[in-house]
C-alpha cells in the first residue's frame, strides 16, 4: 500500500537489525541509511534526510516512499526532542509522495530523569495532509508492558486505504478474544497502569545505572540511554584489527 517492491525506505542509522527483514526480505524494499553525527549526540537532522532522499533518487532513480523512524530510539535508548520531531514532521510535510511510520514501541519505557516523549502525532496536527494520508504510527503491548508473547499491536492512520489493507490482514493473524479481554481490562486500570509505568520506569533506571557502573568498571565506553531496554556501545578500542 505504501510502496512497491524495489522502492525505498529511509531509516535513521544505526537501526533496528530485524528492520532489514521487516523491509527488506518481507517486502523486497531497499533500505537508505539517514547518517547521523555520534559527536553531536546522533541527532536527526534536515540535513542529514536530505542528503539520504538524495541518494536514493540518484540510486534508484525514484524517490524514497517511507521515513521509518523509531522513537524512543532502537537500538540507541535516545528521546527525540520536541524540536527534532517538529524539524523531521516539517521536513516530511515538504515530500508529497513520502510516508512518514512512527514505531514509538518504547513510548512508555523512559527512564531518563529529564526525558520526555514526543510523539511525532502533536507535531502533524500543522500539516493536514501528512496527518491525514500519510501519518502512520505504530505501537504494541510487547515492550512497554513486556508482553512480546501476545503479539498485540495496534496501528493509528486516518489513510483509509493502509486501515482496509490491515482489516483484511487481521482476518489472517486475529488476536484471540481471551488476549484482548485481559489486555482490555489491564489497560482499561488506569490505577494499576499508572503505578506500573511508574515502577517499569524505576527498574529499567535501576538495572541501567547498574550495567553503566560495570561497563565503566571495564572501561567500556557507551552511549548514554534514556529509554528502551539496550545501551549502544562502543567496542572499537578493544579490536585488534582495525576495519572501515
Amino acid at each position: 500500500v505504501l510502496a512497491d517492491p524495489g522502492a525505498s525506505v529511509l531509516i535513521p542509522a544505526p537501526y533496528y537489525m530485524s528492520f532489514k527483514y521487516d523491509v527488506q526480505a518481507r517486502n523486497d524494499l531497499n533500505i537508505i541509511p539517514v547518517h547521523r553525527d555520534p559527536e553531536s549526540n546522533y541527532k536527526l537532522t534536515r540535513a542529514a534526510l536530505e542528503e539520504a532522499f538524495n541518494l536514493s533518487k540518484n540510486r534508484t532513480g525514484a524517490e524514497p516512499k517511507v521515513l521509518l523512524l523509531c522513537s524512543p530510539d532502537n537500538p540507541l535508548g535516545r528521546v527525540y526532542s520536541p524540536e527534532e520531531v517538529t524539524e523531521v514532521v516539517e521536513w516530511a510535510s515538504e515530500k508529497p509522495n513520502l510516508h512518514l511510520v512512527s514505531d514509538e514501541l518504547y513510548a512508555l519505557s523512559i527512564f531518563g530523569k529529564d526525558a520526555e516523549f514526543t510523539s511525532v502525532m502533536g507535531a502533524v496536527q500543522k500539516h493536514p495532509l501528512l496527518r491525514d494520508q500519510r501519518t502512520h504510527i505504530v505501537w504494541a503491548f510487547s515492550k512497554d508492558f513486556g508482553a512480546s508473547g501476545f503479539r498485540v499491536g495496534a496501528i493509528h492512520t486516518r489513510n483509509h486505504a493502509v486501515h482496509d489493507a490491515f482489516v483484511n490482514l487481521a482476518y489472517f493473524s486475529a488476536v484471540p478474544n481471551p488476549v484482548q479481554l485481559a489486555l482490555a481490562e489491564a489497560i482499561d486500570d488506569e490505577k494499576f497502569v499508572k503505578a506500573y509505568i511508574k515502577e517499569n520506569k524505576r527498574r529499567l533506571r535501576e538495572r541501567y545505572e547498574l550495567l553503566c557502573s560495570l561497563l565503566n568498571k571495564g572501561n567500556i565506553s557507551f552511549y548514554p540511554a534514556e529509554a528502551g531496554l539496550f545501551v549502544w556501545l562502543d567496542l572499537r578500542g578493544l579490536l585488534e584489527l582495525k576495519s572501515e
